[in-house]
């Protein structure tokens, strides 16, 4: 088996656990329903690395991610052995797979299904180039990176085309269920498509399975590819859950719902498939191409500017004299003077179950307790609560400090509403996570709070809230 890092003896005799470190890197927490550990290499990269005993499984799999090279097929980024002669493999990390989006979300824009499957067809094309199989593509085995990039993964069984000099001969039994494996993918997306253009992909289904009768020509998933792109522009896909139980799935059961019941009626069906509509909308209009595009690269530099300027000039404006204050005080009136006399040299502290939901998974509930936290932190005026709930250096902790060093407003907006607001997930990106808060007065506006996970635990980076 070939390595392409030398033996790591520092993981041998060590427990696999938060903070060990294996072949180099440090593990941060196991990814939910895998064997897989959410890693971090000294260069601040976040992967994914399994370790276990070189078996044939181990050994097929090297083999394929050293011989496909396709931007569509899972990355092999690492290979050690530790001195144990465990066979440590990293990869680059993914978040969901293709069976954890078509029951997680209740519908799916045309532009979301083209950027699913087509990389799909991409992806299978590239393997079967190199003279191998799949065998087993299935939902489980398509993954979505941070990015929203689907992969192909599951090579544990990938084997070598019997066509030997004929790579990707269209006559192979084994390609033909490739195929037929494909077009069974594209028939469970299409199923999810938003109406009218759910028939457009169904179509596409059907079409795979009547040129498998007809032994398709060697370009035969170049076609597919191409009749998907033309289905519509293609667009980020939302990992986001907004698909609540079918009454056929909860047969027997009752359905959890986390606020009381709504009445029966039509009113009562409108406002369930507000959550579906919203996301709907919320594709359509490229906010998730937006945010993605924010979090990394040029337009990171430009947001962080204006960001930048916008403090700057709020900050001129606090120092500008209070001319209400002047006008009491020429009327002979002595102005109000605060009650607080200074910043609170006592820091809130977070209680049992909110370092729970912060150490945790659930981005929504961590962000309900540190919205919560920072309302303590903010009116008890306590600078050094403000790491419990913002993240370093960010944006939301310089502005929390200047207000409670005294330069901003004593009483921030949402101090009292956030802590009984609703929270929504938006748009997740990786280890970022954006939430819209509602408040409880209908008067106030909705909020965007960005959340991001640290080594310590989740954390605000901030909060976008209105004028």
């Amino acid at each position: 088996m070939p390595e392409i890092r030398s033996t790591a003896p520092d993981s041998a005799g060590q427990p696999m656990g938060p903070g060990a470190v294996v072949a180099g890197y440090r593990l941060i927490r196991q990814v939910a329903g895998s064997d897989a550990w959410l890693a971090r290499s000294d260069t601040d990269q976040t992967v994914c690395l399994e370790v276990g005993p070189p078996t044939d499984a181990v050994e097929r799999r090297v083999t394929a991610h050293g011989t496909v090279r396709s931007p569509h097929v899972l990355a092999l980024l690492d290979l050690a052995t530790d001195a144990d002669g465990r066979v440590v493999l990293v990869r680059e990390r993914t978040d969901w797979t293709l069976a954890t989006l078509l029951c997680s979300r209740a519908s799916l824009a045309p532009g979301e299904g083209v950027t699913v499957l087509a990389p799909l067809a991409a992806g299978l094309a590239a393997i079967h180039r190199a003279g191998l199989l799949h065998g087993s593509l299935t939902a489980d085995n398509v993954l979505f990176c941070p990015d929203g990039r689907p992969v192909i993964g599951g090579l544990a069984n990938i084997r070598a085309s019997a066509a030997g000099n004929r790579p990707g001969s269209p006559f192979e039994n084994g390609l033909v269920a490739d195929y037929r494996s494909l077009a069974e993918l594209v028939a469970a997306v299409a199923l999810l498509i938003d109406e009218p253009a759910q028939a457009s992909f169904s179509a596409v289904a059907a079409w795979i399975h009547e040129q498998l009768a007809l032994e398709p020509a060697g370009s035969f998933l170049g076609q597919v590819e191409c009749r998907l792109f033309a289905l519509a522009p293609p667009l980020p896909v939302v990992l986001v859950a907004d698909r609540r139980p079918s009454a056929s799935d909860a047969a027997g059961r009752p359905e959890p719902s986390p606020r009381p019941a709504l009445g029966a009626g039509p009113a009562a069906s409108a406002v369930r498939s507000l959550p579906r509509r919203a996301v709907s909308a919320l594709v359509r209009s490229g906010l998730p191409g937006w945010f993605s595009r924010v979090l990394r690269g040029r337009a990171l530099a430009v947001c962080l500017g204006i960001a930048l300027l916008l403090t700057t000039l709020l900050a001129g404006l606090t120092l500008l004299p209070d001319r209400s204050a002047d006008s009491s005080a020429a009327a002979g009136t002595p102005p109000a003077r605060p009650t607080d006399s200074g910043p609170s040299t006592t820091a809130p502290t977070a209680s049992e179950a909110e370092r729970t939901a912060v150490g945790g998974e659930d981005a929504v509930a961590a962000t309900q307790a540190l919205l919560r936290l920072r309302a303590r932190c903010m009116v008890a005026h306590s600078m050094p609560c403000v790491p419990l709930y913002a993240e370093p250096n960010s944006a939301l902790a310089d502005t929390d400090r200047h207000m409670i060093g005294g330069a901003g407003r004593d009483d921030p907006l949402l101090i009292d509403e956030q802590v009984r607001s609703g929270v929504q997930i938006v748009q997740v990106l990786g280890d970022a996570v954006l939430l819209r808060a509602s408040p409880a007065n209908e008067k106030r506006q909705p909020v965007l709070v960005l959340a991001v996970r640290t080594d310590t635990g989740w954390r605000l980076r901030d909060v976008f809230e209105p004028g």
